[in-house]
């Protein structure tokens, strides 16, 4: 599979889902937003619960799952242009290591719907 090929297939799965997103109605999103707001409301966490959410392991589900998918699509189209445009040396190497940090960090704010110390 040549790279312009593989690019275009990337792109067309970021399309589809873009489609799915905006297709998508936000009740799921809206009732678990409101849901973790009338907890906090009701009682604010302790640093300890929070600590412990932080680290504690959230299985992915099919909405999760997708979202991940989408973040490193997204992220391996931005690669190659990276990879394409940029000549090779520290830079473009950081640029990409620093993408995948991005990712990675995209993951855990799905993984724990927002959740933070601040």
């Amino acid at each position: 599979m040549s790279r312009l090929t593989e690019l275009r297939e990337t792109q067309a799965k970021i399309r589809e889902e873009i489609r799915f997103l905006e297709n998508q109605t936000d009740s799921q999103t809206q009732a678990g937003q409101k849901a973790y707001v009338q907890e906090t409301v009701c009682r604010e966490k302790t640093a300890e619960e929070i600590i412990a959410d932080l680290f504690t392991y959230h299985s992915p589900n099919p909405d999760t799952t997708q979202r991940y998918e989408t973040v490193r699509d997204a992220a391996k189209h931005m690669a190659l242009v990276i990879w394409k445009n940029c000549p090779y040396g520290a830079d473009r190497t950081a640029a990409i290591r620093k993408l995948r940090e991005t990712v990675m960090t995209a993951n855990a704010a799905i993984a724990l719907n927002g959740a933070s110390l601040t």
